[in-house]
């Protein structure tokens, strides 16, 4: 069958192909890969462009390739593995991950907890990593392509890799919101404030988290959410 990527490509980027493939397949000498070695190369080469910028589906690759879900599964892997190997380029694919979760998110109101379809395995080996890193459990019970999070544990998250500067502006942000909401509740907000007031020297990463966890314990989660995507 043919991959209906192929239809996507000029006669020109079809050569190029074709010419990177052979001569990887005589570097060092012909025969000298393994046929897994080439798959992955072969999948690298045809869907690079959406392999990087994440758009490639597992479905999508198992359907034109007319492999099963799990062997499709296994390439996007390895093949974004390699393509993805600096540590700037994983931390940044990451990032954007943390960034959208709780736009795209079921979002459980009393708890605030997060659950998230996430397909693509390379990015939930880094979530995985990032998380084990800072002592979070990812609970992936239900399913392995289903993550859960509790509203504390994402905060970590995000913290661990926001760089300070936009961690200060989701300080900012996310702290404002709450304080409007709480404009007519004195008590409470005085309650926020104290709370917040040891926290004000710290690094803005430690504010931000901070800021995140005390929030939903004082207004609603969709107002924090609300705040954070804005920030962000």
């Amino acid at each position: 069958m043919r991959p209906a990527i192929l239809d996507q490509l000029s006669a020109a980027q079809k050569a190029k192909l074709f010419d990177e493939l052979i001569e990887f397949l005589a570097t060092p000498s012909f025969g000298a890969w393994p046929k897994r070695e080439i798959e992955v190369r072969v999948v690298a080469a045809l869907y690079e462009k959406q392999l990087r910028d994440g758009s490639l589906s597992v479905a999508r690759l198992a359907e034109e390739l007319t492999v099963t879900r799990a062997r499709g599964r296994s390439l996007v892997l390895e093949a974004r593995t390699r393509l993805l190997s600096r540590p700037q380029d994983r931390m940044e694919t990451l990032t954007t991950l943390l960034k959208r979760w709780p736009q795209q998110a079921q979002v459980d109101e009393s708890d605030g907890r997060l659950r998230l379809v996430v397909e693509d395995p390379f990015v939930r080996d880094l979530l995985r990593n990032q998380a084990y890193a800072i002592g979070i459990p990812l609970d992936t019970s239900f399913a392995t392509e289903i993550v859960s999070l509790r509203w504390s544990d994402y905060a970590s998250l995000l913290a661990s890799v926001l760089p300070a500067a936009e961690a200060e502006e989701v300080a900012k942000d996310v702290g404002a919101a709450i304080r409007r909401d709480l404009a007519g509740e004195k008590e409470t907000l005085a309650e926020f404030d104290k709370a917040m007031k040891k926290w004000e020297k710290r690094a803005p990463q430690e504010r931000a988290e901070q800021l995140l966890k005390l929030g939903i314990e004082h207004v609603p989660v969709s107002t924090v959410i609300s705040a954070l995507m804005s920030a962000l």
